[in-house]
């Protein structure tokens, strides 16, 4: 529909560097944000929005907009609600990743279940090397936050870890995470 195509052409777009600045001042944010709650159950709209989000987030000024607007629980919200579609879960980490370049996101992040919501993508999509490659460097930069290096231990992020580098062995995306 005309959300998912407009999330994605966003995403297209947030390639350049100005327009990521420009995509904000637009209301970009707050569109992004805006389709990710109206279309909470529809996989499609989920799957290419994070995206859009991730390169929205690419930029400094953006991420705490981000934060402010609602982006980290509508980025939650849509991984609980599509738990089972790996695409969704690949998006959601990517997008997670790029709000944790943000100290205090990283933080937020945690407070609003973030954590278990890596980890859990991860159990869920084992055999999934893209949800995979995608989890690590959230978690990575999850545990970079020293209050968060215990929950992800007690959230059997270090176990999930091990296991996927296991199962997917001669995937060097998936080692190099």
């Amino acid at each position: 529909g005309v959300q998912e195509q407009g999330c994605r052409a966003l995403r297209s777009l947030t390639c350049n560097v100005d327009n990521q600045t420009e995509i904000a001042v637009e209301g970009g944010i707050e569109a992004v944000v805006a389709a990710l709650r109206a279309h909470s159950s529809h996989a499609g709209v989920q799957e290419q929005r994070r995206p859009a989000l991730f390169c929205l987030a690419c930029n400094v000024d953006n991420q705490s907009k981000l934060t402010v607007e609602g982006g980290i629980a509508a980025v939650l919200k849509a991984m609980g609600a599509h738990a089972s579609h790996a695409g969704v879960q690949e998006q959601g980490c990517r997008a997670l990743r790029s709000l944790t370049c943000n100290v205090d996101n990283q933080t937020e992040i945690a407070v609003e279940g973030g954590i278990e919501a890596v980890v859990a993508a991860l159990r869920a999509h084992s055999s999934h090397a893209g949800v995979q490659e995608q989890r690590r460097p959230a978690l990575f930069c999850l545990a970079c936050n020293v209050d968060n290096q215990s929950k992800l231990t007690v959230e059997g992020g270090i176990a999930a870890v091990l296991k996927a580098m296991g199962a997917h062995a001669s995937h060097a995306g998936v080692q190099e995470q």
